[in-house]
């Protein structure tokens, strides 16, 4: 009987069928920049006095108020008046971006109206192993800063404790001062080099200033953040700080313009500082006076106490960079961005 073979299994083919990926083109957008406003430049570059040593110079709230016709206060006795030499504050090494604006006038001021704020301090100076510097004053320690563009002169001030061994010095300075958002907060005072005092040179002949005295020329007004009335110093306008501006991206211009708040008691003041009052429209505010005196540094209430009148109160401030609004908003939201 023959054997029945079973069939033989078939192959079994599997097709596999190629997807085509789909592919999106993203058409980038263009984004448009608005061209920065143009800029009014009325002063002209100013000289500053330059001391024995160079070394670094100061950033100085916005005012806020009205602006109103140029109004010249009743005049101060003539003892008031101390005439000084003509000491301008110097530009941040890396000025800051952002919409300058232009304020003040300079048609119906004297020559040596300028923002100011400058002054001698004498201490004992340590450098601690990052090279961070503070200057010892009434047994309180105050940090010593300096500007890039004047690290030289930092350094000059170091290598000549280390040659003298004398850590007392006397230096040309401008005051720093921190303000924190809540008003409990008590601000905080540093000091930005200048110069310092070398061999056979002496700073208060030069600068015309006692120890612990600043000549100190701003607005005279509150800031929200400080309970003590403040001379808020600007950034001078000047042709050379409006090209640099122009060229920095909008948080260095922001910084830049960036007013310093220093805090000053003065009792019998001839015109009430400046207070922003929220119940009152924009044109009954009224607006802070410019005045320059002098001022002794008081640390132990870290404060600045009147001594002298040296430029009369005036509501036609000299012209000044302010950053504006559209500028400060913009710096605000990028720090939200970047957490």
């Amino acid at each position: 009987m023959a054997t029945r073979k079973s069939p033989k299994p078939q192959p079994t083919t599997t097709t596999t069928v190629a997807t085509k990926p789909t592919i999106i083109a993203l058409k980038s957008q263009k984004s448009t920049g608005t061209p920065p406003e143009s800029l009014q430049q009325v002063v002209e570059p100013i000289t500053p006095v330059e001391p024995p040593a160079l070394l670094e110079p100061i950033t100085p709230v916005e005012p806020s108020g009205a602006e109103s016709k140029p109004t010249k206060l009743p005049p101060l006795s003539k003892r008031s008046k101390v005439p000084l030499p003509n000491i301008s504050q110097e530009p941040d090494a890396t000025p800051t971006q952002a919409e300058p604006l232009v304020e003040g006038d300079a048609s119906s001021l004297p020559n040596n109206a300028l923002f100011q704020a400058l002054g001698i301090i004498v201490g004992e100076v340590r450098f601690d192993e990052s090279e961070q510097g503070s200057i010892e004053i009434e047994q309180k320690l105050y940090p010593l800063f300096y500007a890039p563009n004047h690290k030289m002169a930092y350094q000059g001030l170091k290598k000549q404790i280390e040659r003298t061994a004398e850590r007392k010095q006397r230096l040309l300075v401008y005051p720093r001062v921190t303000h924190f958002p809540f008003r409990e907060q008590h601000h905080r005072i540093g000091f930005q080099l200048v110069a310092f005092e070398g061999a056979g040179q002496s700073l208060n002949q030069n600068i015309g200033l006692s120890d612990f005295e600043f000549k100190l020329c701003g607005l005279w007004q509150f800031i929200p953040v400080c309970s003590v009335p403040c001379l808020s110093v600007f950034k001078n306008l000047t042709t050379e700080r409006i090209a640099h501006i122009k060229d920095s991206p909008v948080e260095k211009r922001v910084r830049f313009m960036k007013a310093s708040h220093i805090p000053v008691l003065w009792r019998d003041a001839p015109t009430r500082p400046f207070r922003f009052n929220p119940k009152l429209d924009k044109e009954q505010q009224g607006q802070a006076s410019f005045v320059g005196i002098i001022a002794k540094f008081l640390p132990g209430r870290d404060v600045f106490g009147f001594s002298q009148l040296c430029l009369e109160p005036t509501l036609t401030p000299p012209q000044f960079l302010k950053a504006g609004k559209k500028d400060k908003a913009e710096v605000l939201q990028n720090r939200r961005q970047r957490g």
